[in-house]
């Protein structure tokens, strides 16, 4: 039983950062990527940044994996990555994709739906 939990978790918690989901005022989502210490070591410009490009590079493979008509905009300097919907782009496969993906990274979502 522990294995099965296990595996639907993560067996590996992310405890420097946390995400936030949210939405353009166009209506494509972005997450805002926090750290849980805001006064640690991880908590600097440039290690957010390094966090910010991971999670972006594997939101740009998902989207190539899709097929995507999207872009990924990494914004570093705010701490969030939008993903700019096309003209029929839909919010909520692009929320999808990337609650998978910080699934995958262990990031807990702190609005998660």
């Amino acid at each position: 039983m522990a294995e099965a939990n296990e595996k639907q978790t993560g067996s590996f918690q992310n405890w420097l950062y946390r995400a936030e989901f949210g939405r353009t005022t166009a209506g494509s989502p972005f997450v805002k990527i926090i750290p849980t210490d805001p006064k640690g070591k991880f908590a600097g410009e440039r290690q957010i940044a390094a966090t910010i490009y991971e999670i972006a590079a594997e939101l740009e493979r998902k989207s190539d994996e899709l097929n995507a008509r999207w872009a990924i905009c990494a914004q570093p300097a705010e701490s969030k990555i939008t993903v700019e919907l096309s003209k029929n782009g839909q919010p909520w496969v692009a929320e999808t994709m990337v609650e998978q993906v910080l699934a995958e990274l262990n990031i807990p979502v702190a609005n998660a739906k």
